[in-house]
């Protein structure tokens, strides 16, 4: 049964996500746990940075703790992440 809840969380993260109405609240460690659950790989990551790729797509998206608040996505990286989906993971 929490396999299903933990389901159901990530899919309001990514209806989040790709609606772009909540940008400014979305946080970093589920954002990344999302990529990881669309099936991204991660390839790098250092104590700010994680590197994530997505198949044969040469295209890789960086996402990095805010200066603020590091449990907080930027809403650039929202809005990238977004394009990256909508362009490549067709979900």
């Amino acid at each position: 049964m929490a396999k299903w809840l933990k389901l159901g969380r990530y899919n309001k993260i990514l209806k989040d996500v790709l609606s772009g109405e909540q940008d400014d609240d979305i946080n970093l460690n589920e954002l990344c746990a999302l990529l990881k659950m669309l099936g991204c790989r991660l390839n790098h990551v250092s104590e700010q940075r994680q590197i994530f790729s997505y198949g044969d797509v040469e295209e890789q998206l960086e996402l990095c703790a805010g200066e603020e608040d590091h449990s907080k996505a930027t809403c650039d990286q929202v809005k990238q992440v977004r394009e990256f989906i909508q362009k490549y993971i067709k979900v």
